[in-house]
């Protein structure tokens, strides 16, 4: 390194002589015109350009030397260093001070330029090494499955900017990340409306508490699907603790939303059947015993004699009703368990409509003679593929709901139309109706209009169920309307007329 630094004194001495001579050496051709007063003119651009060169030493001594050649050239007595005249003292004193200024000043503007350019290369160096950290980071979290991002300011609606954003952010939500960086708080912008006022109450309650938090809220996409995400954040603080922005990264949970969801729905859903079973239990306990204490008591009242012989008839009408009742109690439960079980089948051939309904309509004739109800049918000639006892089982389920629910003077009637290539069988009463909070479940099992042990009619609430199963092995559906309560209610079965191409 000295070697170096001894080289380029070296250098600078030699530009310095070299240019004092060349100055010279273009003054001599000049002299008969010039005369000898101008001796120093000749002599400001070596000294600069050996400044300018070599810096403050090669200066210097261009300016020395300078003032050696002036003297011995131009200065009387000529060829020698001696100075007779004061005035020649007071110019080369003056030359000299001159040359050393010009020196000096050379060399500080040199040192400014150098430490400019210095200046400026590690600027560069450091924004060149800002953008490579920059892609380096995003090239890290450009595949995370969430949004990473920075943003300055305080979170409301004018102030905030975010200063990054991760690339994921448009395959997640289809915006480009200019869009976030140019406009003020765009994160908000897109919040779901039913969301924004508490994401950004949220938002602003983190910011505030310096440390960090967790919210979770919908971002609307650019297509306008709404996405759950949960925001995990921490409050960027300056050097006197003070917040000044947040950074972190937003994840979509939708998943994770829909599975609670669903896990919700199939608690609240396995509560309603346990409640529904515990209610069905309780109204089997007591649907079971009524008809038997009927049977029994009337059963012991004869056995004693107490009875009138006139009313002995009457007697034995109750429990053989009761016993009937009971009967049906037991057939419901034992359809129910094939049903649960997959063995409740149908033998199909082709059953004669007429001949179901009547029969359907005979089953029920005493309970609605008994009740005043007039029973009507509406029904043509008309044969369908089919098992003809469970078609009367379900007809005789509807006629029964019907007159079981319609109060006394009421009319229950059924009819069979042909509806394109089905046949529709309909049974329409004007009883106390279903509300519209029970239409939809009316055909699962359990499910009654009524509920509790106070409930004015009987059943079990599985007749409804075991019309739809019925309906569907004959490949039809079944469906209710009602308008409300106290306003009837229509129950549909549709079946086809053809056989089902298996």
């Amino acid at each position: 390194m000295l070697a170096a630094v001894s080289r380029s004194i070296w250098k600078g001495m030699v530009v310095a002589v070299t240019l004092v001579a060349a100055a010279l050496i273009i003054r001599q051709p000049l002299t008969p015109w010039l005369g000898r007063s101008v001796p120093y003119l000749q002599f400001f651009p070596a000294i600069l350009l050996a400044g300018w060169y070599g810096g403050f030493g090669p200066g210097v001594a261009a300016t020395i030397l300078a003032g050696l050649a002036a003297d011995y050239f131009f200065l009387a007595p000529l060829g020698t260093f001696v100075l007779t005249a004061v005035s020649d003292f007071v110019s080369l004193g003056l030359f000299l001070l001159t040359g050393l200024a010009i020196s000096w000043l050379n060399s500080s503007l040199q040192v400014a330029a150098e430490a400019e350019h210095h200046n400026a290369a590690l600027a560069q160096a450091h924004a060149d090494a800002v953008v490579r950290e920059r892609q380096r980071v995003a090239a890290l979290v450009s595949n995370l499955p969430g949004v990473v991002w920075e943003a300055y300011g305080q979170p409301d609606k004018t102030s905030q900017r975010v200063d990054f954003v991760s690339d994921y952010v448009t395959p997640m939500l289809g915006y480009e990340p200019s869009m976030w960086t140019t406009t003020p708080n765009f994160w908000l912008s897109i919040v779901h409306p039913d969301d924004r006022e508490r994401a950004a109450a949220e938002a602003a309650a983190i910011f505030a508490s310096g440390a960090g938090g967790i919210s979770e809220f919908r971002w609307v996409t650019r297509q306008g699907a709404s996405i759950w995400v949960e925001a995990q954040s921490r409050v960027i603080l300056d050097h006197r603790g003070q917040p000044i922005g947040m950074r972190g990264v937003t994840m979509d949970i939708s998943d994770r939303k829909r599975l609670e969801q669903e896990r919700a729905a199939l608690l609240f859903e396995a509560r309603e059947v346990n409640r529904m079973k515990d209610d069905f239990l309780a109204t089997l306990s007591h649907e079971l015993r009524t008809p038997i204490n009927a049977v029994m008591g009337w059963t012991q009242m004869l056995q004693k004699g107490v009875v009138q012989p006139e009313r002995v008839k009457a007697a034995l009408d109750a429990i053989e009703r009761n016993a009937a009742a009971q009967q049906r109690l037991i057939e419901d439960l034992l359809d129910v368990s094939r049903i649960v079980t997959g063995n409740f089948g149908v033998e199909l051939g082709v059953a004669d409509l007429v001949s179901v309904i009547d029969d359907a309509v005979d089953s029920v004739r005493p309970l609605a003679a008994e009740k005043e109800i007039a029973l009507t049918i509406h029904c043509g000639t008309c044969r369908i593929p089919g098992d003809a006892m469970r078609l009367q089982q379900a007809v005789s389920n509807l006629l029964s709901n019907g007159v079981k629910f319609t109060p006394p003077g009421g009319t229950v009637a059924v009819s069979a139309v042909q509806q394109g290539d089905q046949m529709e069988i309909a049974v329409a009463d004007t009883g106390q109706g279903i509300e519209p909070d029970v239409l939809p479940f009316i055909f699962e099992r359990f499910r009654q209009g009524e509920t509790g042990l106070t409930r004015v009619h009987m059943g079990l609430g599985l007749g409804l169920a075991i019309v739809r199963h019925i309906v569907e092995l004959h490949g039809g559906t079944v469906s209710a309307e009602s308008e409300g309560a106290g306003k009837g209610a229509t129950f549909r079965m549709r079946l086809p007329r053809s056989e089902r191409e298996s």
